[in-house]
Protein backbone atom coordinates (compact mmCIF):
# COMPACT_ATOMS: atom_id res chain seq x y z
CA UNK A 1 0.00 0.00 0.00
CA UNK A 2 1.54 3.40 -0.96
CA UNK A 3 1.88 5.68 1.43
CA UNK A 4 0.69 8.71 -0.74
CA UNK A 5 -2.59 6.98 -1.03
CA UNK A 6 -3.18 6.78 2.55
CA UNK A 7 -2.33 10.69 2.46
CA UNK A 8 -4.92 11.54 0.26
CA UNK A 9 -7.36 9.20 1.73
CA UNK A 10 -6.71 10.97 5.39
CA UNK A 11 -6.74 14.27 4.06
CA UNK A 12 -9.65 13.69 1.92
CA UNK A 13 -11.61 12.23 5.20
CA UNK A 14 -10.70 14.70 7.58
CA UNK A 15 -11.49 17.60 5.28
CA UNK A 16 -14.51 16.38 3.62
CA UNK A 17 -13.85 16.83 -0.14
CA UNK A 18 -10.70 16.28 -2.46
CA UNK A 19 -10.37 19.62 -3.73
CA UNK A 20 -10.01 20.80 0.16
CA UNK A 21 -7.65 17.90 0.15
CA UNK A 22 -5.73 18.95 -2.66
CA UNK A 23 -4.87 22.39 -1.81
CA UNK A 24 -3.72 20.86 1.56
CA UNK A 25 -1.29 18.79 0.09
CA UNK A 26 -0.54 21.15 -2.75
CA UNK A 27 -1.24 18.77 -5.88
CA UNK A 28 -4.35 18.79 -7.97
CA UNK A 29 -7.98 17.85 -7.15
CA UNK A 30 -7.13 15.00 -10.14
CA UNK A 31 -4.31 13.63 -8.08
CA UNK A 32 -5.97 13.21 -5.17
CA UNK A 33 -8.61 11.67 -6.58
CA UNK A 34 -6.48 9.26 -8.72
CA UNK A 35 -4.53 8.34 -5.30
CA UNK A 36 -7.64 7.43 -3.60
CA UNK A 37 -8.72 5.12 -6.77
CA UNK A 38 -5.30 3.58 -6.38
CA UNK A 39 -5.88 2.63 -2.95
CA UNK A 40 -9.50 1.28 -3.49
CA UNK A 41 -8.15 -1.04 -5.90
CA UNK A 42 -4.91 -1.69 -3.68
CA UNK A 43 -7.55 -2.68 -0.97
CA UNK A 44 -10.52 -4.04 -3.21
CA UNK A 45 -13.06 -1.81 -1.27
CA UNK A 46 -14.57 1.52 -1.23
CA UNK A 47 -13.23 3.67 1.69
CA UNK A 48 -16.16 6.60 0.86
CA UNK A 49 -19.59 6.90 -0.26
CA UNK A 50 -19.63 9.79 -2.89
CA UNK A 51 -22.16 12.65 -4.04
CA UNK A 52 -22.03 16.18 -5.23
CA UNK A 53 -21.27 17.22 -2.16
CA UNK A 54 -19.81 15.27 0.44
CA UNK A 55 -17.95 12.59 1.03
CA UNK A 56 -18.69 9.77 3.64
CA UNK A 57 -16.72 6.80 5.19
CA UNK A 58 -18.10 3.97 4.03
CA UNK A 59 -17.14 0.99 7.11
CA UNK A 60 -14.09 0.10 5.46
CA UNK A 61 -13.14 4.10 5.44
CA UNK A 62 -13.49 4.50 8.76
CA UNK A 63 -11.42 1.63 9.52
CA UNK A 64 -8.83 2.90 7.08
CA UNK A 65 -9.03 6.40 9.08
CA UNK A 66 -7.64 4.31 11.73
CA UNK A 67 -5.04 2.46 10.43
CA UNK A 68 -3.78 6.07 7.92
CA UNK A 69 -4.27 8.41 11.23
CA UNK A 70 -1.74 5.55 13.18
CA UNK A 71 0.46 5.73 10.15
CA UNK A 72 1.45 9.15 9.97
CA UNK A 73 1.58 9.54 13.83
CA UNK A 74 4.04 7.04 13.49
CA UNK A 75 5.75 8.57 10.88
CA UNK A 76 5.71 11.82 13.01
CA UNK A 77 7.44 10.66 15.66
CA UNK A 78 9.93 8.84 13.38
CA UNK A 79 11.07 12.13 12.06
CA UNK A 80 11.18 13.13 15.26
CA UNK A 81 13.25 10.90 16.50
CA UNK A 82 15.62 10.74 13.19
CA UNK A 83 16.03 14.96 13.81
CA UNK A 84 17.21 14.28 17.26
CA UNK A 85 19.64 12.06 16.35
CA UNK A 86 21.04 13.63 13.34
CA UNK A 87 21.39 17.19 15.93
CA UNK A 88 22.82 14.66 18.39
CA UNK A 89 25.21 13.20 16.38
CA UNK A 90 26.28 16.54 15.03
CA UNK A 91 25.58 15.51 11.87
CA UNK A 92 24.02 18.07 8.89
CA UNK A 93 21.23 15.90 8.27
CA UNK A 94 17.61 17.09 8.48
CA UNK A 95 14.47 15.66 8.41
CA UNK A 96 12.18 15.71 5.37
CA UNK A 97 9.86 17.63 4.74
CA UNK A 98 6.55 15.99 4.54
CA UNK A 99 2.98 16.94 6.13
CA UNK A 100 3.87 14.14 8.62
CA UNK A 101 6.66 15.87 9.88
CA UNK A 102 4.07 18.30 11.37
CA UNK A 103 2.21 16.35 14.35
CA UNK A 104 0.27 19.18 14.92
CA UNK A 105 -1.44 19.51 11.93
CA UNK A 106 -3.67 16.65 12.73
CA UNK A 107 -5.53 18.37 15.67
CA UNK A 108 -6.34 21.12 13.16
Amino acid sequence: MNTRFVEAFVWAARLGSFRTASDRLHITQAAVSNRVASLEEDIGARPFERDARELRLTPVGVRLMDYGEGCWNCAARSSRSAARAATSSGSCASAPSRPWSTPGSWAS
